[in-house]
């Protein structure tokens, strides 16, 4: 398998990281990045050099959260033979063997997941998601309750769409998502998080899996899990995430020569967030992002 384009969506506080994330994409990975932004270019600082940038009207009596976490998985539809990669805005990729010659010898067909196995090692619940041909009899009854992480779905358009079980409108997705009550999730709300929540963070995820656990029994999609170490304690894996940054450090705590012989998937970002964080504090994040990307040699 060989991905075409990354879809991103982003409200104007988290766009920005978009610059920076479709440089990453189109420069390193040889990777079209694609954006949809749910309110004004004007208030953001995002460019077009590496990627497309599209403004999606926001739907004024719906959560906010849904409709940009949704839209990653129903915008790639439009463009059913192109191979997608479901990415996540302040996931930076760390290394191009991830994203390339590790899923090479995935049939086009498929239906990729690259993380399949990661809330399962962070909730410690066991699952078999990695498992190529998922049947009933080794996820019964659906019963396993893990589900598959937001991010890293990779398929063409029409497989996420099938997939996916989408067979509305993006409006349509969205009313059945926050009025079935089915998806809404018991996690706390995150303070540094500036969006609304209404109990759908993670519904995309919810939403999202079930789906796919369907598609799969049913013989609609053929299904691939590849997985990536997190490390229980978050200091070991291949993530550095932005809990291994120490904010009275300014820097992340990582392996060096793991980093520079590319051993790091991607880095989940601290976030430079004005609204909760001094100019210094925000700029301090930044500098330890690009003394991370540069030992990667993703950025020169």
């Amino acid at each position: 398998m060989k991905i075409d384009k990354v879809i991103f969506s982003t409200s104007e506080t988290f766009s920005i990281f978009w610059n920076l994330n479709s440089k990453l994409y189109k420069t390193r990975l040889s990777i079209e990045p694609v954006c949809l932004l749910f309110g004004n270019r004007n208030k953001t600082n995002m460019s077009e050099e590496f990627g497309k940038v599209i403004e999606v009207p926001i739907i004024p009596d719906l959560p906010l959260l849904i409709q940009i976490t949704w839209s990653k998985f129903y915008w790639p539809i439009l463009e059913p033979d192109v191979t997608w990669l479901v990415g996540d805005i302040d996931l930076l990729p760390l290394g191009t063997h991830w994203f390339t010659t590790r899923i090479a010898d995935v049939p086009e067909d498929n239906y990729l997941h690259l993380d399949a196995n990661g809330i399962v090692q962070l909730s410690r619940v066991p699952c078999n998601w990695t498992s190529p041909t998922l049947t009933k009899e080794n996820l019964p009854d659906y019963g396993c309750p893990t589900n598959l992480p937001g991010h890293y779905h990779c398929a063409k358009g029409k497989i996420l769409k099938t997939g996916l079980e989408q067979n509305g409108t993006f409006e349509e997705e969205l009313r059945h998502i926050v009025t079935s009550g089915k998806y809404n999730n018991t996690r706390g709300y995150r303070v540094d998080d500036p969006i609304e929540q209404h109990n759908l963070w993670c519904a995309e995820e919810i939403r999202s899996t079930r789906a796919i656990r369907r598609s799969i029994f049913d013989g609609k999609i053929k299904f691939t899990g590849l997985s990536l170490e997190h490390g229980i304690s978050r200091t070991t894996g291949d993530r550095i995430d932005k809990t291994m940054y120490i904010g009275n450090e300014g820097k992340y705590h990582y392996d060096a020569e793991r980093l520079k012989n590319g051993g790091y998937a991607d880095l989940h970002c601290a976030r430079p967030f004005s609204h909760y964080l001094s100019d210094a504090d925000c700029q301090q994040i930044w500098e330890a992002t690009d003394e991370v990307l540069k030992m990667a040699g993703m950025l020169f």
